[in-house]
């Protein structure tokens, strides 16, 4: 693994040519579940979260009731929850505005999941290719923003195409802490 992938030369043409992968782990996680959980977050961000399948995502700023941006997340659709991704330290500005928006009839928990689950990120040209051969998983058809189940040596984990630029590629791995 690149550790300063953001940094070097070596980790910028991994991911340009290669694939190279990167512990995001400073980047916020949150579950948020229970049945009001599409229509919270529908009013505090921009995108049309209430359009989400299980297996889809989409990017969508969070905003302040007046419009002031908070952060721009990615939302994963899983079947009985939201995946909400935040950038990189932003994780708890996040969790306390979900917090305290969610009103007294609301039916909506969170769980915070930045130290539960574990997030790594495969970027460049080979690294659905890469992740194939590991896990014998087919991603090549993974849509953009799109989510997959899969076994990888055993532990089953979260995969996410988060492609913003083609042609590098972009996943995210999640997978629960206590097992990796």
């Amino acid at each position: 693994m690149i550790r300063d992938l953001y940094t070097t030369t070596a980790g910028y043409h991994a991911a340009l040519k290669g694939a190279a992968l990167a512990d995001e782990g400073g980047a916020g996680r949150v579950f948020m579940r229970g049945k009001d959980r599409v229509a919270l977050l529908q009013r505090l961000s921009t995108n049309d979260i209430a359009q989400l399948g299980p297996g889809q995502g989409a990017r969508t700023v969070l905003t302040t009731p007046i419009g002031r941006i908070i952060d721009v997340l990615t939302v994963h659709a899983l079947e009985e929850a939201l995946l909400i991704v935040s950038s990189p330290g932003q994780g708890g500005l996040v969790w306390a505005h979900l917090k305290k928006n969610i009103f007294f009839n609301d039916q909506v928990s969170l769980e915070a999941a930045g130290r539960s689950h574990s997030q790594l990120a495969l970027y460049g040209p080979a690294a659905a290719a890469l992740l194939e051969q590991v896990s014998g998983a087919a991603l090549s058809e993974l849509r953009s923003q799109h989510t997959a189940t899969i076994d990888l040596v055993g532990v089953p984990v979260l995969v996410a195409d988060i492609t913003v630029l083609d042609p590098v590629t972009s996943l995210t791995i999640t997978l629960d802490a206590k097992v990796g």
